[in-house]
């Protein structure tokens, strides 16, 4: 039976085995005890400077090259599963993949945060064996393996990278030497192992390299190769496959129609509430423009006549002709330009 790296959130429990449990904590004292003892003298640590407002310090070069050199071994391993489960913990990963290393020498994980873990391998074959799975089927769940590099970082990692394999045909049989080949592949991407019908020259048609492309950059066709003297071939490159690259964010492993970039754009996108439109509101206004000026028109000429019949000896009430011409309630005159 397949042990279930991720555990269900609710409801029921596992039929699996039982994960095994963290390590034990240790006690700030005895953490203490077990430091290991420095090389090099307190006394001689870097002063910190100010450089554009920052507060900045000046590393040594050679313990860097030191601790990049123990890196050029390791693996990043990015863990996916089902939303509705919770992902296992380190100890946990690294119980269920030794079952699946059986025969790798010691190697250790360490969590990175974002789904993302650090592996350590002991020797360059032991990291090259277990990155040309390009990914472990965990059932359920799948690990990734990415290729280390100094600038990796889990907040700003974007995954454009997939394992495939290429064919690199015209390939003259004096350039079948493996590390000949892998020099070549590198010109596509990060060569990781060879087919092994090209590694015993067992056929000759193409040579078949299992490579890391980067799908962000432009797929080459052609590659020339030069040596030392200055010859040079030019060999075709076909892919067998290529994955899903969404043409919205760019990220390998799903299309555009899937992107959590276009939802997040639907999301965000502000829809006009539904009502009374600007132009008929302002349709309206025009109309009862005209019809407040049409009374008006009628009112002046009531009081126009008026003033014929005061002329004639009949008394005008002033109080009347000033509410007839301008109103004292609702449609007046002075009520239409109440908007």
């Amino acid at each position: 039976m397949t042990q279930s790296l991720f555990s269900p959130t609710s409801g029921g429990t596992s039929a699996s085995a039982a994960a095994p449990s963290a390590p034990p904590k240790q006690s700030f004292a005895s953490l203490l005890t077990k430091q290991p003892s420095l090389n090099f003298h307190l006394t001689s640590l870097p002063t910190p400077f100010v450089d554009n407002g920052l507060v900045s310090i000046q590393i040594s070069e050679d313990a860097y090259l030191r601790g990049l050199d123990r890196c050029r071994s390791n693996l990043v391993g990015r863990l996916t599963g089902p939303s509705n489960c919770v992902a296992p913990k380190a100890h946990e990963l690294a119980h269920r993949l030794r079952s699946l290393w059986p025969s790798l020498s010691h190697w250790s994980i360490a969590p990175l945060g974002k789904g993302f873990f650090m592996f350590q391998f002991q020797t360059l074959e032991d990291m090259q064996r277990v990155w040309s799975l390009g990914s472990v089927n965990l059932n359920p769940g799948v690990l990734r393996l990415i290729h280390w590099s100094p600038t990796f970082s889990p907040k700003t990692y974007k995954n454009t990278f997939a394992h495939v394999w290429v064919r690199f045909w015209d390939l003259g049989y004096a350039y079948w030497e493996h590390q000949t080949l892998f020099e070549i592949a590198k010109g596509v991407g990060m060569p990781i192992k060879l087919d092994p019908r090209t590694a015993d020259r067992s056929l000759g048609l193409y040579a078949r390299i299992l490579v890391e492309v980067d799908f962000s950059r432009p797929l080459l066709d052609q590659l020339k190769i030069f040596r030392a003297e200055g010859h040079s071939i030019t060999v075709g490159i076909e892919y067998e496959t290529k994955p899903n690259v969404c043409g919205l964010c760019g990220l390998v492993g799903h299309l555009g129609s899937n992107c959590k970039v276009k939802v997040h754009l639907e999301e965000n996108i502000s829809f006009p509430k539904r009502g009374r439109s600007i132009n008929r509101d302002r349709r309206s206004r025009r109309r009862n423009l005209s019809s407040q000026k049409l009374s008006l028109n009628r009112v002046s000429s009531s009081v126009a006549q008026k003033h014929v019949e005061s002329d004639s000896g009949v008394r005008i009430d002033s109080t009347t002709v000033e509410k007839e011409a301008f109103g004292s309630g609702e449609g007046g005159f002075a009520s239409c330009f109440s908007y």
